[in-house]
């Protein structure tokens, strides 16, 4: 599968307050983002971009709550990783100086503050209107920026420019588990668990490596095999196994099995 992966790190200092304590959940989010990386580069489909300005904004914001070893260690895998393979953003051209870009939620709208709109986003949005028959896809690690309808939206706008203003729909995953089960299905138009619309990510949930969503209609948990990755198992309230469902999310209940459980 030909597609490109960008990478985002929080760069808003409010963003990194919350998820950022001290040097565990520090060491935390650097190894998930290490291991998605690496996840990524075993596929010599996938490209990675990044934003090298992204990485020092992120590390010089977490100087105010890390000790200057444990930041020198994550700057030096996080250097040693991306300047192999990856392709830094800031050494193309990253925008239309004359439009303007702007990140899109229902409950915020409208948003005024194009400032605000990281370059990385910017690249992924031009990418997606330049290149359509390619897949874009970006990492929102620890999900900092906040989605709207299961991707992120961006206006692009400009008056001089004619068939502006337009909706750009990213899609985005926050860790390896989603980055799986994404590239196993997201060529599957009437059928996702990404759907917000009928799922919901349980948080911190995670069984046999894969993360667990809740399905909002009827409360049961969902989650793909990690053996045949063709099938999801599902489970009731209770964590009850139910039976299983097929990739375009067609129930089998003669498949349950009695007995099995999950804790949650």
């Amino acid at each position: 599968m030909a597609l490109n992966t960008f990478l985002l790190l929080p760069q808003e200092e409010d963003d990194i307050c919350k998820i950022i304590t001290d040097e565990i959940s520090f060491n935390n989010i650097i190894g998930n983002v290490l291991c998605l990386l690496n996840f990524i580069r075993k596929d010599k489909g996938i490209k990675i971009y990044y934003d090298s300005k992204n990485i020092k904004i992120f590390l010089d914001m977490c100087d105010a709550f890390i000790t200057g070893h444990y930041l020198e260690n994550a700057k030096y895998k996080l250097e040693n990783f991306l300047t192999r393979k990856s392709i830094d953003i800031q050494n193309k051209i990253l925008r239309d100086g004359t439009c303007n870009y702007l990140l899109y939620t229902y409950n915020k709208y409208p948003v005024v503050n194009n400032n605000n709109t990281p370059e990385i986003i910017i690249v992924v949005v031009e990418n997606i209107i330049n290149y359509p028959d390619q897949k874009h896809l970006l990492i929102n690690v620890v999900d900092h920026i906040e989605s709207c309808r299961d991707v992120l939206l961006v206006i692009k706008d400009a008056k001089h420019i004619a068939g502006l203003p337009k909706f750009v729909r990213i899609p985005f995953v926050t860790e390896k588990g989603e980055l799986e089960l994404w590239l196993h299905t997201n060529d599957r138009a009437k059928f996702s668990l990404f759907n917000k619309n009928s799922f919901s990510r349980k948080k911190g949930a995670v069984v046999q490596g894969k993360p667990v969503f809740m399905e909002n209609k009827t409360g049961y948990y969902w989650y793909m095999d990690n053996l045949h990755k063709d099938e999801y198992e599902v489970f009731n309230q209770n964590g009850e196994h139910v039976g299983t469902a097929n990739l375009n999310g067609d129930f089998d209940q003669t498949k349950c099995i009695k007995g099995r459980k999950i804790n949650l």
